[in-house]
């Protein structure tokens, strides 16, 4: 790609190699930006000392641990501005992108819709000092231009000699196939003869959805099964689901549950090539005279966090997460240290208002408290967001 056509908005994205990005891509082409991305540090940096994009967006989940000092050594040899991010609802992320030093940087959910308001020169919100505010657009937007830096002296002073993905790569595809391959002995056994498809073909484009969650330390996410007459799919489904999934993950300790509660509205999108395009992996089938389509869709797992001194282990969720001006069907908790008790903040069939939410992330406040029973409706909250993100960007 020419240097002139990436003038004004260009992005590139290091992301982590397990990291789905292609949706975002997708909804800042459509919005006028040029986005590359890849996974391989070494592409990364040559392409940067090649084109120097306006923005260079860099992922803190990256496994290579040197991804995480690169804000710092090349900020001042070149052009782009640096950007972190991540995907991750881990407080070690977090710790990672307030220690960056840099301007911008982006939280979780990681959308399109979000780097274009981030990336925008009307306004962003300045997460590094944990304060939210306006910077007025500069008057005279100075292009990128290439960084004076031999790009292979660029990698080497990394210390970078091969390829760091491959390992982490193999890692990820095997804990992600053994999942593929507990669902799918799952549909043999509950389903049999039923007729394999390459592509969804469900006819009602808002069918029947039921949504699982599933939380082990290998790996977690929203398993969802999809017809057009959900009534089709038999009761011993979820047991067979639990039973062959933890048998392809070698025993861990899984758990999966039945999400209740979660409707959500797909009838202006086209649901077959949503699952399609969205998931980390899909399975089609034909069922007597029923569609389905079973898809898994990754998260990060809940923390469950005690409080020292506290005999009631509870769960958290980032502030980030709540979504604002939604009745809450939970109650959320605030931790005092001082008094070493949890406050009520928002209270079951209440709503937390963006101002809320603004003023807690500006006192830096990152972190909501649930009970332990709440679990399933905290998990519909959250896979809901998840969910209506992954449509809006669909729609561009």
């Amino acid at each position: 790609m020419e240097q002139a056509a990436l003038k004004g908005k260009s992005i590139f994205i290091l992301k982590a190699p397990q990291q789905r990005t292609a949706g975002v891509e997708r909804y800042l082409q459509n919005k006028g930006w040029q986005v590359k991305s890849t996974s391989n540090i070494k592409d990364a940096l040559l392409y940067l000392a090649h084109h120097a994009p306006d923005f260079f967006l860099i992922s803190v989940d990256h496994p290579n641990k040197k991804v995480r000092e690169l804000p710092r050594l090349i900020s001042k040899n070149i052009a782009s501005e640096i950007v972190p991010f991540t995907d991750s609802r881990r407080s070690e992320a977090y710790r990672i992108l307030n220690a960056s030093g840099c301007k911008k940087v982006l939280y979780p959910p990681f959308t399109g819709s979000a780097v274009e308001r981030v990336l925008s020169d009307e306004s962003y919100i300045d997460f590094a000092s944990q304060k939210l505010r306006l910077r007025a657009p500069p008057k005279k937007i100075i292009p990128a231009t290439t960084p004076d830096v031999d790009p292979i002296e660029f990698v080497k002073l990394l210390g970078i000699a091969r390829d760091p993905n491959e390992v982490a790569k193999k890692k990820i595809s095997v804990e992600m196939s053994a999942l593929a391959m507990g669902v799918q002995s799952a549909l043999q056994q509950v389903f049999p003869n039923a007729v394999k498809q390459n592509k969804p073909k469900l006819k009602n484009n808002n069918p029947e959805i039921k949504y699982y969650c599933l939380e082990s330390h290998l790996i977690s996410g929203y398993i969802s099964i999809a017809a057009d007459s959900i009534s089709a799919c038999p009761e011993e489904f979820t047991g067979s689901l639990k039973k062959n999934v933890s048998e392809k993950l070698n025993n861990a300790e899984i758990q999966i549950d039945i999400i209740p509660k979660l409707q959500l509205d797909f009838s202006e999108t086209d649901f077959n090539s949503w699952v399609e395009n969205t998931s980390d992996f899909f399975k089609s089938f034909q069922f007597n005279d029923s569609q389905f389509a079973i898809s898994f869709h990754s998260a990060e797992p809940f923390a469950i966090s005690p409080i020292p001194n506290d005999s009631q282990a509870m769960g958290s969720i980032l502030v980030q997460e709540i979504q604002p001006d939604h009745i809450l069907d939970f109650d959320l908790f605030l931790y005092l240290p001082l008094n070493a008790r949890y406050h009520l903040y928002v209270g079951e069939g209440g709503s937390l208002s963006q101002d809320q939410k603004d003023r807690l992330i500006s006192r830096s406040v990152t972190q909501f408290f649930f009970r332990n029973e709440d679990y399933l409706q905290v998990h519909s909250h959250r896979a809901r967001n998840l969910f209506e993100n992954l449509i809006r960007e669909t729609h561009g």
